[in-house]
């Protein structure tokens, strides 16, 4: 049987899924963590943290599938795309991530609007100009 796991490191929690070939469910877990919020609209993680849950649902997920790991195919996954985890020469987090809920870019922000545009950023990137898509205050 061939065995697919699935690990979604998302805004306050971490998953993994593991599945067979015809993508039955046969192990899960979750664990929560937590948003720093450091002053209003600074919103920080600490990457470190994601690593050792990651690790636990791993586990946890393969003890509840009954399985061993080493059955495992492929890994997909699926994590906060435009949260930045500052690293130095050995991968290693500088300080805390910048939450994709961050909004103290404000300036920032303005400032590329102003000197590139947003369709052009959004043309390049495929993400709006934004520090947070949804923040109302956000560019103008």
């Amino acid at each position: 049987m061939s065995i697919y796991l699935a690990i979604d490191l998302g805004t306050t929690g971490c998953r993994s899924i593991l599945f067979d070939e015809k993508l039955n469910m046969l192990g899960m877990a979750y664990e929560e963590y937590g948003l720093i919020t450091v002053k209003e609209g600074y919103i920080e993680q600490d990457a470190t943290h994601w690593w050792i849950l990651t690790q636990r649902t791993i586990k946890n997920a393969i003890a509840n599938a009954n399985i061993n790991g080493k059955e495992i195919k492929s890994i997909s996954i699926s994590s906060q795309g435009i949260t930045i985890v500052p690293v130095d020469e050995n991968i290693e987090p500088l300080c805390n991530a910048i939450s994709w809920l961050d909004v103290r870019a404000q300036e920032e922000c303005a400032q590329i609007d102003a000197d590139f545009g947003r369709d052009h950023i959004f043309k390049l990137t495929g993400k709006p100009l934004d520090p947070v898509t949804h923040y109302q205050k956000s560019c103008g």
